[in-house]
């Protein structure tokens, strides 16, 4: 960021925040791996955009297009039909992006995606509920838990690694509170059933 922002925080210029961009990128590539698919990868993402100038946003793109880094190009809006791309076979995972989310507890973020799926169910009105697939229904509890674990660490070609606790795999898990006073959704004990009913 070289403008905009506490002067602890600003960088001299563009410049100078673009070189130390490509000398963080090489160390990071640089670093001893334990396997074959790491699990630190650097991706070119202006912490506040418009913190950044726009020779600084400018720069970037070298580096970007130099090393092939993964660039979120937009948040928008709407709601992703996430069932279409699941029938489709696209890879799909869920996670929490605290910059462009307002909590960061994948319990919350799972809660969101099952509402969102219930809208889009709900918007088209299905005259089949039977259905098979997940296109236009609601997703279950199982399915959106698959998404925030195995899904993400599949999209990210870290599936043979972590994801799930199967033997052989890294254990790549925090220990988190889980309770409504961290940030979390209430949970109530329960069946199954109860669970996709209330979520």
């Amino acid at each position: 960021m070289d403008r905009e922002v506490p002067e602890d925080n600003l960088e001299p210029s563009a410049s100078d925040s673009i070189q130390a961009t490509e000398q963080l990128i090489d160390y990071i590539q640089n670093l001893t791996h334990a396997s074959d698919s790491p699990l630190i990868h650097p991706i070119i993402t202006p912490r506040f955009s418009i913190s950044c100038t726009p020779e600084l946003l400018r720069g970037l793109r070298t580096p970007l297009c130099t090393y092939k880094l993964i660039f979120p190009k937009t948040l928008t809006n709407g709601v992703a039909p996430i069932g279409k791309y699941l029938d489709a076979g696209t890879k799909v995972g869920l996670g929490t992006d605290v910059s462009g989310r307002f909590n960061p507890s994948i319990l919350n973020a799972i809660q969101h995606a099952s509402i969102a799926s219930k809208v889009i169910s709900l918007q088209h009105n299905l005259s089949d509920p039977l259905k098979p697939g997940y296109n236009n229904h609601k997703l279950s509890v199982a399915t959106l838990v698959y998404l925030a674990t195995l899904g993400g660490a599949q999209v990210c070609g870290l599936e043979d690694d972590i994801g799930s606790f199967a033997l052989g795999k890294s254990f790549d898990a925090l220990l988190v509170k889980v309770s409504s006073e961290a940030g979390n959704p209430d949970l109530y004990p329960g069946g199954k059933e109860d669970v996709d009913k209330y979520l």
